[in-house]
């Protein structure tokens, strides 16, 4: 995501030449609101052990809706961050999950 324009929209419809009806033809979208987004995370971490973060749900909540429409098709999401990079995780599901190690820096000494 370009955090200096966060609209992905501009670069996929560039990728399909400005041509807005051949994307429309391509692509699906749904809208999710925060109450969807904490529910999915509940239902995730319920059912398969797993501490979604919001933007993850977002993207299994969409994918879950896409295959509900199109039974034959497969599909992934991608999660974008840890969990614990936000607030909300934990009061919506009562856990981060594991929490990641800190790796300490290591500073290399190069010779000239």
């Amino acid at each position: 995501m370009d955090v200096a324009n966060p609209s992905n929209f501009v670069r996929i419809l560039e990728i399909f030449d400005n041509d807005f009806l051949n994307l429309k033809g391509k692509m699906e979208s749904v809208s999710v609101s925060d109450e969807i987004t904490a529910e999915t995370m509940r239902e995730v971490y319920a059912k398969y052990d797993y501490v979604l973060d919001p933007h993850g749900a977002v993207g299994f909540y969409g994918l879950r809706k896409y295959l509900e429409k199109n039974p034959e098709k497969s599909g992934f999401f991608l999660e974008t961050a840890h969990p614990i990079k936000f607030d909300s995780v934990e009061q919506i599901v009562g856990t981060y999950g594991e929490t990641p190690r800190i790796r300490q820096r290591v500073e290399i000494e190069t010779k000239r």
